[in-house]
């Protein structure tokens, strides 16, 4: 295949709910007919990227169950025209259960579809007549928009097709819109790379087929087959002062059996959470201002509590460590602002907009794993090449200057490509973020006050000040006179405290109440932490009825 070139997938500027809010991609579907206009056959949508395979496209029927829910097929609607249809008889149904998906009706349908007016004919296309998302409280509402399907290891789908007599007759075949791009040699290479960006920070998204957007990740990147491995969950602060008690800790990712340990994980566009095990959602929560609402079963941020702000505000993150690449060394770990994880839930899950955060208890069934959601990849990249089965993933940078993370620097995965080419200056993350966060100022450590400083710099400051500039024998004298005055101190305090001990407890405790100071705590007893049981989901279902498509 001679050499060509990326195609960049344009992103709407509309944005989606009801966790979100989320960006999506623009396109047309519908249409068999090379000899007409495509405006006239088509339907223009918003779709989320994401899933292998079929792209999932809502038709008006989809919605006729939730007549009063005004967000429902807000992304657009297809009805497509049966004159203008292949029919397949397979119907696929479509369960997810991490997210509440659940569409037992659907169509399978082969026609048109155009992104940035190229068009593809023949492509793999369901129709969604009846789809349902459920909630962990049991409420249920529409989606507010489809899919579209980012490739898999084939590049076309072949259904078989029966007449009336039940005769099979020759196999239809239905392309991956991605994969006729490359067999039709508009791209290098059969594979995307994807960053969803932030619609709060209004930094749009990047989807690339056959290359990669080299402006948006930065540092190694790990890379898989069919799962990555997560091998610890953290709290840390880039820049400035902490928020927490601590500059950092680990230990976050724990087992539905409390234990620390590493687990599979796959990145996933359409789920829209952190679904990991209710213990790792707990561990997290127990260091932020949240409360977990029992009825509603989300993470809810206590906006009242001074931490709040000081944390989606600050230079602090949630981050995810991996192994690195084959041939790297040094784990692969990347960071989510708290920024990104201050979602909020909108109708029809709760009457006003409520900020949330997004980690969800999931049980994964045998063949499934966990996944990480949209929440997460607002901060990673993700890429694949489907012909060398090659996944990756990478920390991607913030907005920017000009809100495209580092410019736009699109380039091409050629078609036998494991690995990537990204910056690794580590600085460029957080140049990525200055103008959209503001770091905390470090407290001093002179004080009793809790140190905002992290603990590595003060530590390391501290001795290079005292060290300079003083010889072996004035180290040893500060030493012993430093010792003598612990003593004389130590032993003034004792006298004092055996005298006080005279006084009555009363009076201690009014002294403790008019100091009138509280240091505002990460966790109340008031808050409610679910447990396992409580939070917890079932795995993965996957149903799909009638004969499965066979591949070329």
């Amino acid at each position: 295949m001679a050499a060509t070139i990326y195609f960049a997938v344009p992103w709407s500027n509309k944005h989606y709910g009801p966790d979100g809010p989320w960006q999506a991609v623009t396109v047309s579907v519908g249409g068999n007919d090379s000899t007409r206009v495509i405006n006239q056959q088509a339907s223009v949508v918003d779709l989320m990227p994401g899933g292998e395979f079929t792209s999932w496209i809502l038709t008006p029927d989809a919605c006729r169950a939730f007549p009063g829910q005004a967000s429902c097929g807000k992304g657009g609607t297809w009805q497509p025209a049966d004159n203008l249809t292949t029919n397949v008889q397979w119907k696929p149904h479509w369960v997810d259960p991490a997210w509440g998906l659940d569409a037992p009706s659907t169509t399978q349908k082969i026609q048109g579809m155009t992104i940035n007016e190229r068009t593809v004919w023949n492509v793999s296309l369901i129709a969604l007549t009846d789809v349902t998302i459920t909630n962990p409280d049991g409420h249920k509402f529409g989606p507010e928009l489809g899919t579209l399907g980012l490739g898999a290891r084939y590049q076309m789908q072949i259904f078989s097709q029966n007449d009336a007599n039940g005769t099979i007759g020759p196999g239809i075949e239905a392309w991956m819109y991605p994969g006729a791009l490359f067999n039709q040699s508009f791209i290098s290479s059969y594979s995307f790379g994807l960053h969803i960006g932030s619609a709060a920070l209004n930094y749009p998204g990047s989807l690339v087929f056959g290359g990669y957007d080299k402006g948006r990740l930065v540092g190694p990147f790990t890379s898989f087959e069919d799962s990555a491995t997560l091998l610890d969950i953290g709290i840390g602060v880039e820049t400035g002062g902490s928020p927490f008690d601590f500059t950092g800790t680990g230990g976050l990712l724990l087992s539905n059996t409390s234990q620390a340990m590493s687990m599979q994980v796959v990145p996933d566009p359409l789920a829209p959470y952190l679904h990991l095990p209710g213990n790792t959602c707990q561990a997290i929560a127990r260091l932020l201002p949240v409360t977990y609402d029992i009825e509603l079963q989300y993470y809810l941020w206590n906006t009242d509590d001074p931490m709040y702000q000081a944390i989606v505000t600050s230079a602090s993150y949630l981050n995810f460590s991996f192994p690195p690449a084959p041939g790297a060394t040094g784990d692969v770990v990347i960071k989510v602002p708290f920024a990104l994880l201050n979602l909020t839930l909108d109708a029809p899950i709760v009457s006003s907009p409520t900020p949330y955060f997004p980690c969800r208890s999931f049980t994964p069934l045998a063949g499934d794993n966990y996944r990480l959601g949209r929440a997460f990849l607002q901060a990673a990249f993700y890429g694949r090449n489907w012909r060398t089965s090659t996944s990756w993933l990478a920390q991607a940078v913030g907005p920017g200057v000009s809100r495209n993370g580092l410019g736009v620097q699109n380039q091409d995965i050629h078609d036998d490509d494991t690995t990537l080419s990204t910056y690794l200056d580590s600085s460029l993350f957080a140049q990525s973020w200055k103008d959209h966060w503001r770091p905390l100022a470090a407290v001093s450590t002179t004080s009793n006050a809790t140190s905002l400083t992290p603990a590595s710099t003060a530590s390391a400051t501290a001795t290079a000040s005292s060290d300079k500039g003083l010889s072996s024998g004035a180290k040893v004298g500060i030493g012993i006179g430093a010792a003598a005055l612990v003593f004389i101190i130590v032993g003034t305090a004792m006298l004092s405290f055996c005298r006080r001990r005279r006084k009555s407890g009363h009076a201690q405790e009014e002294d403790s109440r008019s100091s009138g100071v509280q240091q505002p705590s990460p966790v109340t007893e008031s808050k409610v932490v679910p447990s396992t049981s409580e939070a917890g989901s079932t795995g993965a279902e996957y149903e799909l009825p009638g004969s499965e498509p066979y591949h070329q």
